[in-house]
């Protein structure tokens, strides 16, 4: 098939070929029968790794969508197909549900975003905070977002405090793929006031 030759696949007698597909049909991630050796060998390395790209892919087309406009549909697809799990290992948790935190902001529907953005502080917090608050410009967002959530559900001491904490001094963790997705989030937040 000159598809296989194309795209360099190897054969598949002894190892499978997996490919992960984004939504527009385009290849986002492929492991091509080579096997090698993991802690946990290769059938769960392969799984940790098609896990986080389809993290990658569902939020990257998640935040188009919610740049749009097009909030009921940002919050389905920041809900994805699968939802990251408590103890994932790549920290996707905290952007997605602070994504839709903003798409739930978006439909007015504050309840809903207060749920998502406490998820996500949460999430951040046991991925970065080592059990200690974590005071990094991350989490300095996500307060903001709260502070404005609870003001629209007319909790403006709780808005306050959540302000008053946001405006500690940040420290930046070095840079990371979640780190620049938060940061795209931040800006459209900004926008949207």
């Amino acid at each position: 098939n000159p598809l296989v030759r194309r795209l360099g696949i190897l054969s598949a007698d002894r190892m499978p070929n997996v490919f992960l597909l984004r939504r527009d049909g385009a290849v986002a991630w492929n492991v091509s029968g080579l096997k090698y050796s993991a802690d946990f060998g290769y059938p769960f390395a392969v799984y940790l790794a098609m896990k986080v790209h389809i993290e990658v892919c569902d939020t990257e087309v998640a935040y188009k969508v919610l740049a749009t406009g097009e909030f009921r549909k940002a919050v389905r697809v920041f809900s994805g197909p699968f939802l990251p799990e408590k103890d994932e290992r790549y920290r996707w948790r905290a952007p997605r549900f602070h994504g839709r935190a903003l798409a739930y902001m978006g439909l007015k529907d504050w309840k809903a975003a207060l749920a998502d953005i406490d998820v996500a502080i949460e999430a951040h917090q046991q991925g970065f905070g080592r059990g200690k608050p974590c005071p990094c410009h991350i989490m300095a967002e996500m307060r903001l977002t709260r502070a404005t959530i609870l003001e629209k559900l007319g909790r403006e001491a709780e808005a306050k405090a959540a302000r008053q904490r946001a405006a500690a001094p940040a420290s930046p963790h070095r840079t990371t793929p979640y780190g620049l997705f938060h940061e795209k989030l931040r800006k459209f937040r900004l926008t949207q006031q």
